[in-house]
């Protein structure tokens, strides 16, 4: 009887064991490429085992900016709903590429603040319609020093809700056109400085 015990116990033991592994939370994460050009996003259980950073800006921008030219997005970001793009690709001055970006959802931010910051050699940045902004509060230097840019089309962003737009264009060189939309309100900003600088 305790033979039977004690399988059972380690059965049910190893059953709980194999629920939580597939119950384990998707994470948003970036992973660097072994020639450290190349940065892919992903949403999924397998950080660990990718050896990705969920604090990208910390631990792949910060000291592999000079070299990283382009930023891929995994289908699997398809399925996230990031609440902050505060920083997302920050001071990345070297990159010319940003592929898939559609699989970003933006519906749930509430701060893009420096998204784009000091992205010096993109020349276009294609938003499509999941980069929505209901949420979203601070567009605070969002394209700031975003040099060779020549146009944006932010005609599906609702600024409802942003209070701040500091800088938010600020030394766009190289901008000939913004479309805005019908949805770009400033009625909530309380800070619009140097917002075309």
């Amino acid at each position: 009887d305790m033979k039977k015990f004690l399988l059972l116990a380690m059965a049910i033991l190893c059953g709980f064991a194999s629920v939580q592994k597939l119950s384990a939370a998707a994470e948003l994460y970036a992973v660097l490429s072994p020639d450290k050009t190349t940065v892919i996003f992903y949403y999924d259980e397998k950080r660990s085992e990718r050896s990705g950073y969920t604090d990208w800006q910390t631990n792949i921008y910060a000291s592999n900016a000079s070299k990283i030219t382009t930023v891929t997005f995994s289908s699997s970001v398809d399925k996230a709903r990031p609440t902050t793009g505060y920083h997302f690709f920050y001071n990345l001055y070297k990159l010319t590429t940003i592929n898939y970006l559609n699989y970003l959802h933006t519906s749930d931010m509430v701060s893009m603040e420096g998204m784009f910051y000091n992205c010096s050699e993109l020349t276009s940045i294609y938003l499509s319609t999941s980069f929505t902004t209901p949420k979203v509060q601070t567009m605070k230097s969002m394209f700031d020093n975003c040099r060779k840019l020549e146009s944006l089309d932010l005609s599906m962003f609702n600024t409802s809700n942003v209070t701040n737009m500091q800088s938010m264009f600020s030394d766009c060189w190289g901008l000939k056109t913004i479309k805005l939309g019908y949805y770009f309100y400033t009625n909530n900003a309380t800070d619009l400085s140097s917002m075309f600088y």
